[in-house]
């Protein structure tokens, strides 16, 4: 969406990061947002296929696979911008990247745990569901989306990987300004520095 777009090219300019590293290239809207937004920034974007692949921008580094797999040689964490837009669960997602030291990111699809049925795969659990005191670990979310049943059973892992978040902001609701639907689950996290980390 219009909303969605203008929030990510916002965030990575005003950011600037030296590198961008997304997860879930599909049709390369936002990696080519990203390399528009930062012209100086080295743009790497990760998908498990490149099928629906369509628009390709001359600087985004194209990369077949899971982000977890890849050494990222020659990039930062601390200098970089992660961006996960994969539905694949936010706790993995947040063990992942600050396992790996970085420091910022962006999570799409940041649903609370009512609004799960609203898209087809929610990365679950949700950097919502981690953040909401009445889900407990080992409570099982259920809920229907086209007639068909899922199932989530919350984890004490789960749970547990909001200790990694320090700060997390909703991007704001620019619908007011543009005159276009409102973006859904656009989130910035700040992450708890490691241990190790200066």
């Amino acid at each position: 969406g219009f909303n969605a777009s203008l929030s990510l090219f916002a965030a990575a300019r005003l950011i600037g990061p030296a590198t961008i590293v997304e997860c879930g290239t599909f049709q390369g809207h936002s990696a080519w947002l990203f390399a528009e937004a930062c012209p100086a920034a080295r743009v790497v974007s990760f998908d498990i296929e490149h099928d629906n692949l369509t628009l390709r921008h001359a600087r985004v580094e194209y990369r077949l696979g899971d982000w977890s797999d890849d050494a990222l040689d020659g990039i930062d964490p601390a200098s970089a911008l992660l961006f996960f837009d994969d539905h694949v669960s936010h706790a993995r997602r947040l063990r992942e990247a600050h396992g790996r030291g970085f420091r910022l990111a962006l999570f799409d699809d940041d649903l609370p745990v009512h609004a799960l049925h609203a898209t087809g795969l929610p990365p679950a659990p949700t950097l919502s569901m981690l953040h909401d005191d009445a889900l407990a670990a080992g409570e099982t979310v259920v809920w229907r989306r086209r007639m068909r049943e899922h199932r989530l059973t919350v984890t004490p892992e789960d749970l547990a990987a909001r200790a990694l978040v320090s700060s997390r902001h909703a991007m704001p609701d620019l619908g007011w300004a543009t005159g276009y639907r409102a973006n859904q689950g656009l989130v910035l996290v700040r992450l708890a520095p490691r241990t190790t980390d200066p």
